[in-house]
């Protein structure tokens, strides 16, 4: 640009030489004019820099904030990651949980019914045991009513009591369930059941009682007392229940005195 002004002005200068006459005014005007116009491109010019300057700055901004938005994405992928194996270890560890609790349900409940098949045998048990205690008073009463219509008196070593017959007897144990076993045992003193002594005399009362859980320190004077019990009702079937072709004196001799 400069040097194109030098020409100009050159060119004026000779054209004034020449004799341009009147057209010099024309030519200052537009010699003047052609000076804003440059001036104006000069400045478009700085703006244009400037705006290039302000918008490379720019650029150079956003290339470092998309770089560290990458960096962070990255981050976010890799935490996205880890929790998710977080969560799949945690739901593995509540399938397993949750076979552990099936598991110990059905052991549980496998216990239970342990459990009440235990219950259910003993009760069994004992229920065939009162029944061949009841089948054995109601033949010893059916004896001692039919012997005092009869009026026969028994043997002065017994207890007022006859001894049934083989028939009475075989039907006894059939009621029963099982044969009682004739071994005999010494009773330990204090350690009668009541319930098994009225069965003895004729009758057998068992009243409702709540169930009370012995301290440790009772529990071998309990196991005494079961065996006791025991004990009375072998002595019990014994009584009610002589062996087949033993007389009354033989019979009292087996009999538990009380």
């Amino acid at each position: 640009m400069i040097g194109m002004e030098v020409e100009v002005e050159d060119d004026m200068v000779e054209w004034y030489r020449c004799g341009g006459g009147g057209a010099a005014a024309a030519v200052g005007v537009e010699v003047s004019e052609l000076r804003v116009e440059l001036e104006v491109e000069r400045q478009m010019r700085r703006k244009a820099e400037a705006v290039s300057e302000v918008l490379a700055a720019e650029l150079e901004e956003e290339r470092r904030r998309r770089g560290a938005a990458e960096a962070e994405c990255r981050r976010m992928r890799g935490e996205v990651g880890e929790m998710r194996a977080e969560v799949e270890r945690a739901l593995e560890e509540v399938d397993d949980e949750r076979r552990m609790l099936r598991v110990a349900e059905l052991w549980r409940e496998e216990r239970v019914q342990m459990k009440l098949a235990d219950a259910k045998a003993a009760m069994e048990e004992a229920l065939r045991e009162i029944a061949a205690a009841s089948a054995a008073t109601a033949i010893a009463d059916d004896d001692n009513s039919s012997s005092s219509g009869g009026g026969g008196g028994g043997s002065p070593t017994t207890t007022g009591k006859s001894s049934p017959t083989s028939q009475q007897i075989s039907q006894a144990t059939t009621s029963g369930g099982q044969p009682q076993l004739l071994h005999r045992r010494e009773v330990a003193g204090g350690g009668e059941n009541p319930h098994i002594a009225r069965g003895i005399k004729g009758f057998v009362e068992f009243p409702r009682a709540v169930r009370v859980r012995p301290p440790r320190e009772e529990r071998v004077d309990l196991v005494s007392n079961l065996e006791c019990q025991r004990a009375q009702l072998r002595a019990l079937s014994r009584h009610r229940n002589p062996p087949a072709g033993v007389g009354l004196a033989d019979a009292a001799s087996h009999n538990l005195v009380l």
